[in-house]
């Protein structure tokens, strides 16, 4: 899927909810996906989800972390932590989780 010129990448979050409308139990499929960091973006990537299909939660992290994230750092992309408050700000206002990737060195 392409979104404002980047590549998103979107994944089901690993459950199936089921919701009860009128006497009958619908799937609900709810999915993951990877930030970018770009708030116009993300916006229009809010827009895509429904009823139906729940958005779960956008992940992400930083390029630099002393903990890890399991990414290729310039594969993450340059962002500032002042950036990144404001952009998790936004998604709360959305009522949009955010999951920092976290991946212990061993």
């Amino acid at each position: 899927m392409r979104v404002s010129g980047s590549i998103i990448n979107i994944e089901p979050a690993g459950d199936t909810s089921y919701k009860k409308i009128e006497g009958e139990v619908q799937n609900m499929n709810s999915y993951s996906v990877a930030t970018q960091w770009d708030t116009e973006a993300t916006l229009e990537i809010l827009d895509l989800f429904n009823e139906e299909h729940i958005l779960h939660d956008i992940y992400g992290a930083l390029p630099h972390s002393p903990i890890g994230h399991g990414r290729p750092v310039n594969a993450v992309p340059q962002v500032d932590f002042s950036s990144v408050k404001q952009y998790i700000s936004m998604l709360k206002q959305e009522g949009v989780l955010f999951n920092y990737l976290l991946k212990l060195r061993t």
